[in-house]
């Protein structure tokens, strides 16, 4: 028999009979929606989400569906790179920024200083329309 921690009882007033509902830390850490944001544990954003950019969709251990969309960089300092990562968890998409060193001397992991869980905003794909420039032969073979 697994054990469960359980962090809180919620007991509500009958209407026709008892309702108790039990908190987890599952239910508090991976699905604790606030604003459209999910926490997820930095370590299931290591293991499952940083390098798999491009590897289709997968399933984590607890047959969760993932599909890692982009891992791109968003701007840099001397020493540090700023990442935003998008990816797809069951159905939804949601996004995360860290931080990485730049140099041997600079080793900084990601969530070096973010601590042991990670608010992931929700986001949304939405069509954009791009202009880009190209000689006259380009465009009239792209046509063709």
């Amino acid at each position: 028999m697994d054990v469960i921690p359980v962090l809180d009882i919620i007991v509500r007033p009958p209407k026709s009979e008892w309702i108790i509902q039990i908190v987890t830390l599952e239910d508090l850490v991976r699905k604790k929606l606030r604003n459209k944001e999910m926490i997820f544990k930095t370590q299931y954003l290591k293991d499952y989400i940083l390098g798999n950019e491009g590897s289709g969709e997968f399933e984590d251990d607890d047959g969760n569906k993932i599909t890692v969309i982009s891992d791109e960089h968003e701007s840099s300092s001397r020493w540090t790179e700023t990442r935003e990562v998008i990816f797809k968890f069951n159905n939804t998409f949601y996004g995360f920024g860290y931080d990485c060193g730049l140099t041997e001397s600079q080793f900084q992991p990601p969530f070096e200083y973010d601590g042991d869980e990670i608010e992931c905003y929700e986001v949304i794909p939405v069509p954009v329309t791009e202009i880009v420039y190209m000689t006259r032969e380009q465009a009239e073979k792209q046509k063709k």
